[in-house]
């Protein structure tokens, strides 16, 4: 393989597609160092092991998100229906298009109990996900049941992207955000 030089972020974001065309377990640190373009002794420079990697992409995708799609919520700059549309395309885009909200949930479903670590990260994922809808929400409601209904709102979206994968039917995702707004 070319010696090029690769940066953290780099191969981070490399991996982050590997990752999610063939899931956790089936990926190889063979794989990902074929697909970032490096001998796998440049991996094991930046990451221990597979899953130190796996954990370092979903942390990036979480804060990814976080400023690219919940930061929406927070933006006082645009009104509060337009802000709750935009925060739900957004989201839509992050579970349908892109599936890397796909890849998050996936991979903390098939390694639950083998490494928790990545569960840690999709929590802290989601709890900035019901405080985000929560803020929007709290132009509506009191902070308590703007949180309430915040909670039952991810709940129902990832209830709605579960049916899809399993159902092979995004329409149960589209139907999970419809509600969402509705419910407003």
């Amino acid at each position: 393989m070319p010696k090029i030089k690769t940066s953290k972020l780099e191969l981070i974001q490399k991996s982050l597609i590997v990752f999610k065309n063939n899931g956790y377990q089936a990926t190889s640190i063979s794989m990902l160092a074929k697909a970032c373009d490096v001998e796998k002794a440049h991996l094991y420079y930046y990451f221990k092991n597979k899953e130190d990697l796996m954990f370092e992409v979903l942390n990036y995708l979480k804060e990814d998100a976080t400023e690219h799609i919940l930061s929406i919520a927070y933006d006082e700059s645009i009104n509060y229906s337009d802000r709750l549309e935009k925060l739900l395309e957004a989201l839509k885009n992050f579970y349908k298009e892109t599936q890397l909200g796909c890849l998050m949930t996936n991979t903390v479903l098939q390694t639950l109990y083998k490494q928790k670590n990545f569960s840690t990260v999709a929590q802290e994922f989601c709890s900035n996900l019901i405080e985000a809808i929560a803020h929007l929400y709290q132009d509506r409601y009191s902070p308590k049941y703007a949180i309430g209904k915040a909670e039952q709102a991810v709940q129902d979206m990832y209830g709605g992207l579960i049916f899809a994968q399993i159902y092979e039917d995004h329409a149960y995702l589209d139907r999970a955000l419809k509600r969402i707004k509705k419910k407003v």
